[in-house]
């Protein structure tokens, strides 16, 4: 066991150590200091306002509470709640008053009842799972986010309420809503069905509804000629990727998009 231990190790440690060491020839940083000189708050276009606040104190301590639920297929609801708050004035001018990230808040208030609604489907099944269950679920549940909490923290990046890190755990928790579906006595439960319906029936939904829609999409832009190369989906920015391409003198050039502000 210490040797399967040993071996998975060198498979994480072994690339980190080449990658970082690669890092750091080329760019004369580590990725420690390179991390550490972001500002979030300059990419305030992107991740609102007062973003670097709520890796700090009390808001570190809400998002650690609200990333397992966070985790769940419902961001694309707590997305929605957020867009809807942020419409109004009212609320606006009192998140800058507060120095109050609006994603953080109302996305992590959906994300908070649904980290309470996965404890209490983890409380119903415990008594039916293998005691190695428990502590794998365990350490999925808690692990992950405290590292991230840690990681928040010290680089003042929310990655807690960051979707491309926390996307992949829905598929984890959706086990436990799998075994529900084995259990008469459990699923009967109110706060199981919920769970039900957010790990497996809004996803399934979602792919059929995005499924269904592909044949009457319509193509609204041409892929430029590096798009069509590289077999990239047309975008909006296609026609400027276009224009751009024509100016190019160097097949060195960079291609950078930059934000609004």
């Amino acid at each position: 066991l210490v040797m399967l231990y040993l071996l998975v190790g060198g498979l994480f440690w072994v690339p980190f150590l080449t990658l970082e060491n690669t890092n750091q020839n080329l760019s004369g940083l580590t990725a420690n200091e390179l991390y550490s000189a972001n500002d979030s708050d300059l990419q305030s276009p992107l991740f609102g306002k007062h973003f670097e606040k709520s890796t700090r104190s009390g808001w570190l301590a809400w998002s650690v509470l609200c990333g397992p639920g966070y985790a769940l297929p419902a961001k694309q609801i707590s997305h929605g709640f957020r867009d809807l708050m942020i419409q109004f004035e009212q609320v606006k001018s009192w998140l800058d008053q507060n120095e109050i990230n609006e994603h953080v808040i109302f996305a992590g208030l959906l994300a908070i009842g649904c980290t309470i609604l996965l404890l209490f489907v983890f409380k119903s099944i415990w008594s039916f799972t293998a005691p190695k269950l428990r502590l794998a679920y365990a350490c999925f549940f808690f692990l992950p986010f405290i590292g991230l909490g840690i990681l928040s923290y010290k680089y003042g990046f929310n990655y807690l309420l960051y979707h491309a890190h926390t996307s992949e755990y829905h598929l984890i928790f959706t086990v436990p809503a799998l075994f529900i579906l084995s259990l008469p006595n459990v699923f009967s439960r109110i706060s199981s069905q919920l769970f039900l319906g957010i790990c497996l029936a809004l996803p399934i939904t979602t792919q059929i509804e995005r499924l269904s829609s592909i044949p009457f999409q319509q193509i609204l832009y041409t892929g430029s000629p590096t798009e069509q190369a590289r077999g990239f989906e047309a975008r909006e920015f296609s026609n400027a990727i276009r224009i751009i391409e024509q100016d190019s003198k160097s097949h060195s050039d960079i291609l950078l998009f930059l934000p609004a502000g």
